[in-house]
């Protein structure tokens, strides 16, 4: 891979980085907005016992769909792409697609966790709850572990084409 090329991969690699940032940002400061507004009695939680073993029952379900379908997506979209780079050329087009493609990839799982995540904060807006809170603190946490580095894209490409890149 030439020096333009890289040059190429990690300014799309710096752009998920930035788009994943925002998203980590914008549950952090929801998270803290919901504890504001439920400490300072401007929001009263209300659900009984009942209710909030529901809510809990719904989230732990969500949390579980959510990481089963980002895997069984993921290996069906990894699955296709090795189908289409199937004796493909390595080349500057080659690297700007499947950046593309790591882009995909990790949005959605990005998607998929802040969902969890701002549900379990509309879950403690309504039950009060503090432990809910420790959803989204887990997400934001697994949200950094998909902020790819140069490393990442190699992996990738080499999953996705069959080939090393460096």
């Amino acid at each position: 891979m030439d020096t333009a090329t890289r040059e190429n991969v990690e300014t799309g690699l710096a752009q998920i980085r930035v788009i994943l940032g925002a998203l980590n940002g914008g549950v952090l400061i929801f998270t803290f907005v919901a504890l504001y507004l439920v400490t300072s009695g401007t929001v009263t939680p209300g659900a009984d016992p009942a209710t909030r073993n529901l809510f809990t029952v719904v989230l732990a379900i969500l949390t579980v769909s959510e990481v089963v379908s980002y895997h069984v997506l993921r290996a069906a979209s990894h699955k296709k792409l090795r189908e289409e780079w199937d004796g493909r050329e390595a080349d500057a087009d080659a690297a700007e697609q499947l950046v593309k493609q790591l882009t995909t990839v990790r949005l959605i799982g990005a998607a998929m966790a802040v969902s969890v995540g701002f549900f379990a904060i509309v879950l403690y807006l309504l039950t009060g709850m503090t432990a809910l809170l420790v959803v989204p603190a887990v997400v934001i946490f697994l949200m950094l572990g998909l902020r790819p580095t140069f490393d990442d894209f190699r992996g990738f490409a080499a999953d996705v084409t069959g080939r090393p890149w460096s």
